[in-house]
């Protein structure tokens, strides 16, 4: 799979610099598509918001999965913590062994990823702003409880799955829904190696 668009898009960066997303045709290209989906009484976005905004580095989620590295974005990108507590779970089951036609390895993984969303609704958030619990829901025993949740067979109820950790206060809960100073936008950018 190839993304050309994206590609040269990362290559102009590359080549002019910060001001280019900033300042430049690609910041003003965003501003214009982006205000152009917005409804008329809703706020705007300019090349201001670009010209003041400053990079934040984060840390990764690393995780190992059968003998391979995992690594991915950390919070305020949920989605890292969510792939490494699913495959923490399914980890102790032979899903290679299972036959693909049948529904017992996609249910194994519905389970193991709802039970992780219920932890990332909870307790996401941006570090900037709230504490995230990242080592307390990759750690080991956390995960074993976590795995001991999914059914033997059938599905489990969604709406009866709750966050695990009730000893750690999760933002929503915290510092309500809603952000008091300001909301966050998250752009991630990864330079990927082909595998050889």
């Amino acid at each position: 799979m190839t993304n050309p668009k994206m590609a040269a898009t990362l290559k102009a960066i590359a080549e002019q610099g910060a001001d280019y997303l900033y300042q430049g045709a690609l910041g003003k290209h965003i501003v214009d598509t982006v205000n152009a989906r917005l409804e008329k009484d809703q706020a705007k976005l300019s090349l201001t918001d670009f010209a003041s905004y400053s990079v934040k580095t984060r840390d990764i989620v690393k995780s190992s999965y059968r003998g391979n590295d995992i690594v991915s974005f950390g919070y305020p990108a949920s989605g890292g913590v969510l792939v490494s507590q699913s495959l923490d779970m399914l980890e102790k089951y032979d899903i290679a062994s299972m036959p693909i036609t049948t529904a017992e390895p996609w249910r194994l993984m519905v389970e193991a990823m709802r039970l992780a969303k219920a932890d990332r609704i909870a307790y996401a958030g941006d570090p900037s702003f709230v504490d995230t619990p990242v080592e307390a829901l990759l750690d080991e025993d956390y995960i074993d409880d976590r795995f001991d949740m999914i059914p033997d067979e059938g599905a489990g109820d969604s709406k009866s799955i709750k966050p695990g950790l009730p000893e750690v206060a999760t933002p929503a809960a915290h510092e309500g829904f809603e952000s008091k100073i300001r909301d966050t936008f998250l752009l991630s950018i990864a330079r990927v190696m082909p595998l050889l």
